[in-house]
């Protein structure tokens, strides 16, 4: 183990002041000036045992690492106690710094490398501040990084006056650990100067080895609500010591401690709106989209057996929050059967539209395209039945596929491999569609289906991924490109081994703004272990592959419940949740980074109250370019308030 200090204790002797060496307050000590004197005072009276405060060239610190400044010591005059693992000072940064830059233009191999990765650690939590490496535009505060050769540890200071410490020393020695320890170091010191103490500042023993603390738990050691109870060694990025074999990532307990210092806004705003009453039992969304093409996103409820009668109802989004409920006609029982298979704009004019059939398309019956009109409702147009030829077909996906600005569909056998005609539906601007067959699949298309559809390369027509329904059972990956004329460009992609299996996609969007959608992959339960996978579409074919540490068994009951850009940023984020979004807590905002990967921004968690409630709908409700949630009962008509959850920006 090896200790936070300047040269190792024994050499940081030779150059400090004990304060145990004088009297309590340092009376008669000579050669202590005045401000050195009032730091050591205000360090004793908050409860530091004056054994573990050291002046050193007339800096004083504690804890061997964590320098005092003389405003830092006079924030520390407050009373606090404590028995439990994280801890802060009464010193922390003010929220009116956005961004917090590190300055280590010195910083070259293993250490320029850690110090990327140390800012990353903080930058990726979504903290009230963000934290990038200088030089870099709109800085609120810059900290240096400083390198001293003859260090092996490192050495740093608390915040004072709603700023951070303004330097961090890093051990020239610790090239001998690699760049996983150096990254630890780094971190740790960045940690003080945020206003983080010793998690085991009240026995040091516990990640040291050597017998002693840093004082009582006054203001010293304020603890961090949510933290677990203890301090173990290697339990905490924060501890005293570091050891030769650390990862130089922040334990769960850093995390919380951090988010709970320094916590974001919440990603939503939330709009309660009064609850429906007992008659909208049985009621569903059926359908989202901009119906009248006012650039806010609608919902069309009706119940789930459409000809059961009861009103329709659109709901339109509106620019000051809420919907405008417009009732529609009830279905006559003609329409018992019937559902909702395909939306999208499917003759070009801006407006959302409906294509329903029954549930079996081949059951006979007109088929029907409801358009959406500008003044409300819709506009019914029908076309002739599908012979009984077409039972057991479905509608497997919807996109522009060949990029003329219309939706258009692709239908086939539940079965992809159960042989017949393949179908796209291209959407015209006219009324109906135009068919456009494709020579049958084999058997060897048997368990396949279609897992995600997007624009992967970009090129502004939408495509679709195939595989197995099980991702490892063996078998070549599909991406099928559109393209301008009809139908699709086949893409062959190796097969995914066995350990795929369980694995499913979670989510499609473009995670990093670059124009071309993205997936994310995970085990069908998010804590089930094994690593997490981002494919990123790319302009030649296929996906660019990217690994991410396996979530915790934390994580088991969570899913992602909505996608969208609910900070309007132009990358795409996830929410995720337990299954049951009461289940007690803290839901999640995973928002898409440019560089790869999620930045995890933590939500309030929703108590009981919210047993029962899921998420309906996903859209841009009011219109900012932000995405936002429509939240109530699976029951609409349960009773209890209905809410609609609005992006902001972060």
């Amino acid at each position: 183990m090896f200790f936070w200090s300047i040269n190792g204790v024994s050499m940081f002797m030779k150059n400090l002041v004990l304060a145990m060496g004088c009297s309590a307050l340092l009376v008669g000590c000579d050669g202590q000036p005045d401000a050195t004197q009032e730091i050591v005072d205000n360090l004793v009276e908050a409860g530091f045992p004056a054994s573990d405060i050291m002046v050193v060239d007339g800096k004083v610190y504690v804890g061997q690492d964590a320098q005092v400044s003389l405003a830092a010591s006079r924030e520390m005059l407050v009373q606090g106690s404590t028995t439990e693992e994280q801890y802060r000072t009464t010193n922390l940064v003010s929220r009116s710094l956005t961004k917090i830059c590190v300055d280590g233009s010195a910083f070259v191999g293993d250490f320029s490398t850690a110090l990327d990765r140390a800012i990353q650690n903080y930058d990726e939590l979504t903290l009230t501040f963000g934290m990038a490496r200088a030089p870099s535009t709109g800085c609120s505060f810059t900290i240096n990084a400083v390198i001293d050769m003859g260090l092996n540890g490192g050495v740093a200071g608390f915040p004072a006056n709603g700023q951070p410490f303004g330097q961090i020393t890093i051990g020239g020695q610790l090239s001998q650990y690699g760049v996983d320890v150096i990254e630890h170091v780094i971190t740790h010191e960045l940690g003080h100067t945020l206003g983080l103490r010793h998690s085991d500042y009240y026995d040091r023993s516990i990640s040291c080895g050597d017998a002693g603390n840093e004082g009582a738990a006054d203001v010293g050691a304020i603890h961090i609500p949510g933290t677990p109870t203890g301090a173990t060694s290697g339990g905490s990025l924060m501890n005293s010591c570091f050891r030769p074999v650390e990862t130089g990532e922040f334990a769960p307990a850093d995390i919380t401690a951090l988010w709970t210092l320094y916590p974001q806004d919440t990603v939503f705003n939330d709009h309660g709106v009064a609850p429906l009453d007992s008659s909208w039992s049985g009621f569903k969304v059926h359908a989202v989209g901009d119906f009248n093409g006012d650039g806010r996103t609608d919902l069309y409820l009706n119940y789930d057996n459409l000809g059961a009668g009861g009103n329709q109802h659109i709901w339109y989004g509106r620019s000051d929050g809420g919907f405008n409920d417009h009732v529609v006609a009830s279905l006559d029982s003609s329409w018992s059967g019937f559902k909702v298979h395909a939306v999208g704009d499917f003759n070009g004019d801006g407006r959302t539209d409906l294509y329903l059939n029954h549930d079996n398309p081949g059951a006979g019956g007109n088929q029907h395209i409801w358009y959406g009109r500008s003044d409300g409702g819709f506009n019914d147009h029908f076309m002739a039945p599908l012979d009984s030829s077409w039972s057991g077909f479905k509608v497997h996906a919807v996109g522009d596929f060949n990029g003329d600005g219309r939706t258009d569909l692709y239908v086939n056998h539940n079965n992809l491999g159960a042989g017949g005609n393949q179908h796209i539906w291209y959407g015209r601007t006219g009324t109906g569609f135009n068919g456009h067959y494709i020579a049958p699949l084999d058997s060897s298309w048997t368990g396949f289906k279609v897992h995600a559809v997007g624009d992967f390369n970009g090129d502004g027509k939408t495509d679709v991924y195939l595989n197995h329904d099980n991702l490892g059972a063996g078998g070549n990956q599909h991406l099928w490109y559109g393209r301008a004329g009809t139908g699709f460009n086949g893409h062959g992609i190796a097969p995914l081994d066995s350990s795929w299996i369980g694995f499913k996609v979670h989510a499609v969007g473009d995670f990093n703004g670059d124009g071309k959608t993205d997936l994310y992959l995970n085990h069908s339960n998010l804590g089930a272990g094994g690593h997490q996978h981002f494919w990123y579409g790319r302009t030649t074919g296929g996906f660019d592959g990217h690994g991410v540490a396996p979530m915790d068994s934390s994580w088991s009951g969570f899913k992602v419940h909505a996608v969208g850009d609910f900070n309007g940023d132009g990358r795409t984020e996830l929410y995720l949740n337990h299954d049951n979004l009461g289940a007690g807590g803290s839901p999640h905002i995973w928002s898409g980074r440019t560089d790869r990967g999620f930045n995890d921004h933590r939500e309030p968690t929703l108590d009981s109250s919210w047993n029962g409630f899921k998420v309906h709908a996903v859209g841009d409700f009011n219109g900012d370019g932000k995405t936002d949630l429509y939240l109530n009962h699976n029951n609409l008509g349960a009773g209890g308030s209905q809410h609609i959850w609005y992006g902001r920006l972060p």
